[in-house]
């Protein structure tokens, strides 16, 4: 088939697509520090900038842009998705302090995607602006 390729013991397996944003890097791990500085209650401007700056250069901005919806359970790409949007999660999370974590519930609620994680970090950080 097009697209495949064979290995040594003969079997078929689908080349690894770097462009696609179900792809993750060995050097990936949810742990991670990528911004300068974690997110506070005064730079969430700045952090928010910082933070899609570094998900586009993961080709991840997708997963909390809302431009690549969650698959629906069953396909082929539900387990990618899945994967990808726990390694946001987990950096979104690292790049916070504890009381955001909570605000935006990224670790307790793991069927949150990042995307309403970042909608709701927004949304906080406006109110605090705002009073």
């Amino acid at each position: 088939m097009s697209g495949e390729k064979k290995t040594e013991g003969g079997s078929s397996s689908n080349p690894i697509d770097h462009n696609s944003p179900y792809y993750l890097h060995p050097s990936d791990v949810p742990k991670q520090l990528h911004v300068n500085d974690i997110l506070t209650d005064s730079n969430y401007v700045d952090w928010a900038q910082e933070m899609q700056n570094f998900l586009f250069a993961k080709n991840k901005i997708e997963f909390v842009d809302g431009t690549l919806a969650k698959p629906e359970k069953g396909t082929p790409e539900y387990m990618p998705w899945m994967r990808c949007d726990a390694m946001v999660k987990g950096w979104l999370a690292t790049a916070m302090e504890k009381r955001y974590r909570i605000v935006s519930n990224i670790l307790r609620l793991p069927h949150r995607c990042g995307r309403i994680c970042m909608r709701d970090l927004e949304k906080k950080a406006h109110q605090g602006r705002t009073n």
